[in-house]
């Protein structure tokens, strides 16, 4: 988890890119569409820092952990993927945390908890990718759930 962590911040400061998951342009031969310059979306992110490198996409740089084997790639669909932690106080450093903020009842939003109430997040914003506060406002009170993918049985790719 510290691992996760640790290269998630490596991150802080990326633009926000809409359906980027890219920290550069997408390297040549890219598998699954071009992105012309770096950064993330949401799901972007969590889908850079968990996913590992299989069926033609590649993590460069590599991580110092194996990843985790990820099919889906929207916030919507990660929400179904790994052990469910139904309780806020519950989550831990790893977890993906879920939120629904058009109050639809579909998830819309997807960061990566760090711990003590903290996560890495890129929303549109100004900031891109930072390490916001989920503890109040907008995060909690949108927070639908999260889900463990660190420790948990992944379907096999």
């Amino acid at each position: 988890m510290r691992r996760v962590v640790q290269f998630g911040i490596e991150s802080v400061g990326s633009p926000y890119v809409r359906g980027g998951e890219w920290n550069a342009a997408s390297p040549p031969g890219y598998c699954c569409g071009y992105q012309p310059v770096g950064g993330f979306d949401c799901s972007g992110l969590t889908w850079w820092l968990m996913k590992r490198a299989e069926g033609g996409w590649s993590n460069q740089p590599p991580r110092t952990y194996a990843a985790w084997s990820l099919l889906q790639r929207s916030s919507a669909d990660l929400a179904s993927t790994g052990q469910i932690v139904r309780r806020f106080r519950d989550v831990r450093p790893g977890d993906l945390m879920f939120y629904d903020g058009s109050g639809d009842g579909i998830v819309d939003h997807v960061d990566v908890s760090i711990g003590g109430g903290w996560a890495i997040d890129s929303s549109g914003s100004a900031g891109g990718v930072t390490i916001t506060n989920v503890t109040s406002g907008w995060y909690r009170d949108n927070f639908v759930h999260a889900r463990r993918i660190i420790g948990a049985a992944l379907p096999a790719a």
